[in-house]
This record gives structure tokens, sequence and C-alpha cells, in this order.
């Protein structure tokens, strides 16, 4: 091990911030909003209030609104709702704080709220798809 301080201490962690590899391209980005839904029912609920959020998105960003996947787990009923923007300029326009955009989708996260009964958990993502191609 290398003294705290040394050269060579300070040397190994400049190599080791250089390989790191940190860079992530943004190419499409998200918003999710996520809750535990408890059963079927409101499970059909949360998906009519995303594909009606889809429905105004695609709408208010005409080619820059990608679409939605969303994710359920039926053991213990949580359920995540990923909207995809194409990239980072049509992303800006959805969370500036005066768009028509961003109150669309708080305004499903409320609507979703009241439905499930509890929290949801809203978040942005960089979102990219990686298929795997087998030979």
């Amino acid at each position: 091990m290398f003294r705290a301080g040394s050269t060579l201490a300070r040397r190994a962690a400049v190599g080791r911030q250089q390989t790191r590899g940190m860079s992530i391209a943004v190419k499409n980005v998200s918003s999710a909003m996520e809750c535990n839904v408890g059963d079927e029912g409101t499970a059909e609920k949360a998906d009519l209030v995303n594909k009606t959020l889809a429905a105004k998105l695609k709408e208010l960003h005409a080619g820059g609104y990608v679409g939605y996947t969303r994710m359920v787990c039926k053991a213990k009923w949580d359920y995540k709702a990923i909207h995809i923007f194409s990239d980072l300029d049509h992303f800006k326009k959805h969370i500036d704080e005066d768009s028509t955009s961003l109150k669309a989708f708080n305004d499903a996260a409320s609507e979703l709220k009241g439905i499930v009964g509890g929290d949801v958990h809203t978040q942005n993502f960089v979102y990219e798809f990686q298929e795997v191609k087998i030979p």
C-alpha cells in the first residue's frame, strides 16, 4: 500500500480517475413515475393515466416524444412508467417550469397518487435501450 500523501499514492489515484470511464452519453432522456398499485385493477387505472399522458406528450412534442414503457411487478405490485424523449433539447422543453408538458406530467402523477392512495415517486433519467443480438 502507498503511504497517504506520497507521490506514488497521488499517481495511483490519478491513474484510477483517468481509467474510470465516467462518460455517459445523453441521447434519450426520460421522466419516470413509480409507486405501488396494490392490485390488478389499480394497475389498469395507472395504465390509463399513463396512456392519456403519452397522448398529450406526443401532441405537445411532435417528433420529440418517443413513447413510454411500463413495468409491473405482479408479486409486489410495484409499478413504473418511463416516458422517453428523443433528445436533451426536447426534454429541456418538457421540464421547463412554464411548460404545458411538465404540468401534464405532474397532473398525471397527482392523479396516480389519488388512485393508489400513496406516494408516487418521480425522477428523470438518461435513457438507453440496449438490444442484444445473438448471432
